[in-house]
């Protein structure tokens, strides 16, 4: 099976009962996306932490920057790119440097997981019920 790049057609017998219906349909779900190579997440939802983890890895300032050197047609070095996502204003001799290329590789890794859009969509923000909702 090809790629997956649109939507698959589905018939149901309506003779089966729920249970055998939604058995069936979660297998062929699970099958056809195999098949079909649709990346998913790995996690079915995103809690808070993976997301302040996120943060914390300047994941996403890391893709708005390789968003900006597509459209603008520029290539921002190894070392220029660190220095933009980790530095703090006060090391101006660059002391930092070897840390902040080494904090890049764990952010390029994880930001390339994500920059599928079929991947980033499959994500889902876990809430948890705040005290006045219960």
């Amino acid at each position: 099976m090809p790629t997956f790049a649109g939507d698959f057609g589905l018939k149901v017998n309506l003779f089966y009962d729920d249970k055998q219906l939604c058995k069936a349909f979660s297998d062929w779900l699970k099958e056809t996306r195999k098949q079909a190579e649709f990346p998913i997440a790995k996690r079915m939802f995103v809690t808070l932490k993976k997301l302040q983890d996120w943060h914390g890895m300047r994941v996403l300032p890391y893709m708005d920057l390789w968003l900006y050197q597509l459209a603008f047609d520029v290539d921002f070095d190894e070392i220029h790119l660190a220095r933009l996502l980790f530095r703090c204003e006060d090391d101006t001799e660059a002391s930092g440097d070897k840390e902040y290329k080494n904090w890049l590789r764990n952010t390029r890794k994880c930001a390339e997981s994500l920059i599928q859009q079929s991947v980033f969509l499959s994500l889902r923000y876990k809430t948890t019920p705040s005290r006045s909702n219960q």
